[in-house]
C-alpha cells in the first residue's frame, strides 16, 4: 500500500504507452482515459498490472503480467481490446487474471491465463442492455477457478474456441 502507482493515465486520450519494465509499484491505472493503447510491457510483483476504470476504447496488446495480484481488471468500461497478453500468477484470495466488473462489449482474444487463482472473473457483466462481452481463443490453465461469475441476472458473454485445462474448477458461479 505504500508503493506508489508505476504508470497513471488519468484523464488521458490517444496515447502509447510501449515496450516499459514496470516492477514493485502499487498498479498501473487507466482511469477516466480512451483510446490509448499498451503495448509490449511487462508488469510483475505489484498489486494490478492494469486497472481500466471508467475508460473506453483502449488496447491492451501483448504485454506480460506475473506475480501480480490482479493481472487486468475492467471497472466501468467499455470497448476494451484486450489481446495476445499472457497473465500468470496472479495468486491469493482476490488473485485474478483478467477481472470484469459492470463493463462491456469487450473483446478478450488470444490471452494466455495460468496459475492463477481465477483465470477470468466476471462480476455484472455486461451492465448495459445490448453490450457483448466476448473472450475468444484464450488459453486458461492451472488455477484454482477457471472462470467464475458473480451475479444471478443473465448477461451477455460469449465464450468461444477458449481451450480451459487442468483447472481445479472450470466454471464457478456464485450468487
Amino acid at each position: 500500500g505504500m508503493r506508489g502507482d508505476g504508470i497513471r493515465l488519468w484523464e488521458t486520450n490517444d496515447s502509447l504507452v510501449e515496450s516499459n519494465d514496470v516492477d514493485a509499484v502499487r498498479d498501473c491505472v487507466v482511469w477516466y482515459s480512451s483510446r490509448n493503447v499498451l503495448r509490449n510491457n511487462l508488469v510483475r510483483h505489484s498489486r494490478y498490472g492494469v486497472h481500466f476504470m471508467y475508460s473506453h476504447g483502449n488496447r491492451l496488446e501483448h504485454n506480460f503480467f506475473a506475480n501480480n495480484e490482479v493481472g487486468v481488471f475492467a471497472m466501468y468500461s467499455r470497448n476494451l481490446n484486450i489481446t495476445g497478453n499472457q497473465l500468470l500468477f496472479s495468486r491469493g484470495a482476490a488473485g485474478m487474471g483478467i477481472g470484469v466488473k459492470e463493463s462491456g462489449n469487450l473483446s478478450v482474444t488470444n490471452n494466455v491465463l495460468a496459475h492463477n487463482t481465477q483465470g477470468i472473473f466476471i462480476d455484472s457483466s455486461p451492465i448495459n442492455a445490448g453490450d457483448t462481452n466476448v473472450f475468444e481463443d484464450n488459453v486458461v490453465r492451472l488455477s484454482a477457478i477457471g472462470v467464475g461469475f458473480l451475479s444471478s441476472q443473465k448477461r451477455d458473454n460469449v465464450f468461444r474456441h477458449n481451450a480451459f485445462r487442468d483447472n481445479t474448477t472450470q466454471v464457478r458461479v456464485d450468487g
